[in-house]
């Protein structure tokens, strides 16, 4: 079972795609900052096609059907608006500057401590970090931040 896009159902998808970008486009004019959004390109048209294929095949069906197509549209949207809301500075975020020195406190340590690119077990750095006077949650935060 290979299912096919029909000529209807390819230009149903097209006309979507079309819509998609125009609304990306036009959220991006609105908040001014083009660096925001999540690009939408071709490769998201092809990964559009082999999505509704995928539920048509779960259904064991010859053709997609226009509700497969709604449904590849609608886990687009959800998993790339997800996308577009995660911020990794969210883990930057402190209580207070007393928490943010001790991290970057934490950061200055780790630096010194791990060369760079290297494969490390977190646990023992962090009962490392631990022994040397550094609380557990700075230095995880830290090494969060680091990776990044």
């Amino acid at each position: 079972c290979a299912p096919r896009l029909s000529q209807d159902t390819a230009a149903l998808l097209s006309s979507e795609y079309v819509k998609i970008r125009l609304e990306m486009k036009e959220r991006c004019s609105e908040q001014g900052d083009e660096a925001q959004a999540v690009p939408i390109t071709v490769r998201q048209l092809e990964a559009l096609v082999r999505i509704s294929e995928s539920l048509a095949k779960m259904e064991l069906k010859a053709e997609v059907e226009p509700r497969h197509i709604d449904e590849a549209i609608r886990l687009f949207k959800v998993s790339t608006g997800s996308a577009a809301a995660y911020s990794p500075s969210s883990l930057m975020t402190f209580a207070n500057e007393d928490t943010q020195r001790a991290v970057e406190r934490a950061e200055a340590y780790l630096r010194n401590r791990l060369p760079m690119h290297s494969k490390v077990n977190t646990s023992r750095i962090v009962e490392e970090a631990v022994s040397q006077r550094y609380a557990a949650p700075t230095i995880k935060k830290a090494l969060g931040i680091m990776v990044m």
